[in-house]
């Protein structure tokens, strides 16, 4: 730890004569571009889309470079360097862009981003030259020892390059620019936060190059930190936990509420649609009637009856004689495709037309013989049907009447169709 203390309090003195911007400065600087670049990604993909925020990326990625060259050349410590980042990215993103909680967020994330791959490739590197036993006064050494330090900043930089893009695609894609979104992204705010102040903490007994009796506190004062930052973090995990499983549970109910819409949607068609005929059932017939009599309009109806059903029964089974009532319902549906068609029940059927031209309306019935053929050629012999006007009364009235005319018309034993109008 002296050592460490002694290496990065003292400042850099390159002899004369060797050349301080050399290759690795001019690749660490160069890296300040792409660095810069995916600080505009970040804040891109967790911000507004205007121009701030382009502006916000290229004074951080030129106030990066100053404490960069600072640093390289001597002028401040490694603590002086952190703090001039921190500092400049709150500038660049969190006052530029009016203190948002999101702008706070990309500031702090920025500078993280940057410290501490800088303090795993630096330290990483000072340990495994103790562990060596070379002098770690490599600061105030040649120009190729300080090449090193310059390749190692380079370094860094790479590293925190891809995790910011990665952050980039995993936080965008997650929580995008919305009120809920603020909130979860607090608690990655108060990590990225937490994080600079340890690190700052951790490199202060190396800048004032503190004695070892004053050790213990400052490790004492970490390890608190430490202890509250895994309280906070274990809070806002938890926090994080709690909110994904309430999502879970609403995607959850999202899709039982959608599966009861379609089983709902399902149910309303099988209680309006006879399945055999897929024409509407007897109370959808009611229902509209009912309708009927309360505006008053001018309809006129058809009861139809299909002859000869249980003969086919009998003779070639019930799944023929479904045919033959499937290719009735046909038959109806294809001659009055802009009427209600209502299958009334076994082989009864009812035609409903808001109109009064009742001519019309039977001459349309007594096609419908040409229409009625099943696919095998069986049929029942005839149908029979009998119309009824609403100038006769209610819906009850004028469908009595349109069924002692079907009977009438049956009786008589017209074929292939018999058909009659009651007014």
């Amino acid at each position: 730890m002296m050592n460490y203390t002694r290496a990065s309090s003292q400042r850099r003195c390159v002899p004369k004569g060797e050349l301080l911007f050399g290759p690795a400065l001019v690749i660490a600087l160069a890296l300040i571009a792409p660095f810069a670049m995916a600080a505009f990604r970040f804040a891109y993909a967790l911000g507004d889309r205007d121009g701030r925020w382009r502006t916000s990326a290229i004074l951080f990625g030129s106030t990066l470079a100053l404490c960069l060259l600072a640093f390289l050349v001597g002028a401040v410590p490694l603590i002086g360097l952190f703090a001039g980042v921190w500092l400049s990215a709150f500038i660049s993103f969190g006052l530029l862009n009016r203190c948002t909680r999101r702008s706070l967020l990309i500031g702090n994330t920025m500078a993280l981003c940057f410290v501490l791959p800088s303090s795993l490739v630096l330290f990483g590197h000072l340990s495994l030259l103790e562990t060596r036993g070379i002098d770690l006064d490599y600061f105030t050494g040649s120009a190729d020892q300080l090449a090193v330090v310059q390749l190692l900043a380079a370094a860094s930089l790479l590293i925190g390059c891809v995790f910011i893009l990665v952050l980039a695609r995993t936080l965008g894609g997650t929580y995008p620019a919305t009120e809920q979104g603020d909130r979860a992204l607090r608690q990655f705010h108060m990590f990225a936060a937490f994080g600079m102040i340890y690190e700052l903490l951790d490199l202060v007994p190396l800048s004032l190059n503190t004695k070892f009796p004053f050790m213990p506190y400052f490790l004492f004062g970490g390890s608190v930190l430490l202890l509250l930052f895994f309280a906070v973090f274990t809070l806002s995990t938890t926090y994080l936990g709690a909110e994904a499983f309430r999502e879970l549970e609403n995607i959850d109910l999202e899709r039982r509420r959608r599966d009861e819409m379609v089983r709902m949607k399902l149910y309303q068609h099988e209680a309006t649609i006879d399945p055999l005929t897929n024409l509407n059932v007897r109370r959808v017939g009611r229902e509209h009637l009912s309708r009927l009599d309360k505006t008053r309009m001018p309809y006129l109806m058809a009861f139809l009856d299909v002859d000869g059903l249980k003969d086919i029964n009998d003779a070639f089974g019930h799944a023929v004689g479904d045919e033959c009532l499937k290719a009735f319902a046909q038959a109806l549906a294809k001659t009055f495709p802009d009427d209600h068609v209502i299958r009334w029940g076994g082989d009864e059927f009812v035609v409903l037309t808001e109109s009064d031209d009742i001519d019309a309306f039977e001459a349309n019935l007594d096609a419908l013989d040409a229409q009625f053929v099943t696919p095998d050629g069986t049929r029942p012999d005839q149908f029979c049907y009998g119309t009824a006007s609403s100038a006769l009364g209610d819906s009850d009235t004028v469908l009595r009447h349109a069924d002692e005319a079907m009977y009438c018309r049956k009786q008589a034993g017209r074929t292939p169709a018999c058909g009659g109008e009651v007014q």
